[in-house]
């Protein structure tokens, strides 16, 4: 796949996101970062402060509940943050495409975030794990698709 100058390519995953953008053209790509974050969470039982509920059954016997992923939940608003963002992203500039590079349960909680105007901007979508790449296997990756 060909990069146009300022197209921007999304890598993440449910703990960090770096956005780069196409600073050379068609010929050669050079991606830069303009963007990145990170969120730091430990394991559920380090982010919960009380065990699993018990609720009375119909029979009266009381059944325990499942604990709450906090962990999962995490990761799940760091992607729906960066959606945002995105979002925000198309609407602020007047052109500009996107290639997102994702682990299919944060391309899965991703997409449907996008808003019409950011997916149409979306080239291609990319399943993987490689927010912890370096960029130049970034660039072969997307240059590949």
């Amino acid at each position: 796949m060909d990069l146009k100058h300022g197209d921007r390519v999304v890598v993440c995953d449910g703990a960090r996101f770096v956005i780069y953008e196409n600073r050379g053209d068609t010929l050669g790509m050079d991606l830069r970062v303009i963007d990145t974050a990170t969120q730091e969470t430990g394991p559920t039982r380090e982010l919960g402060d009380s065990p699993p509920g018990r609720y009375p059954g119909p029979d009266g016997q009381k059944s325990s509940v499942e604990q709450t992923d906090l962990h999962s939940l995490a990761e799940k608003h760091f992607v729906e943050a960066l959606a945002e963002r995105l979002n925000t992203y198309a609407t602020e500039q007047a052109a500009g495409r996107y290639v997102i590079v994702a682990d299919p349960r944060s391309l899965g909680i991703l997409r449907p975030k996008l808003t019409g105007e950011m997916q149409r901007r979306v080239l291609e979508t990319i399943t993987g794990d490689y927010t912890h790449r370096p960029v130049e296997v970034i660039e072969a990756l997307v240059t590949a698709a």
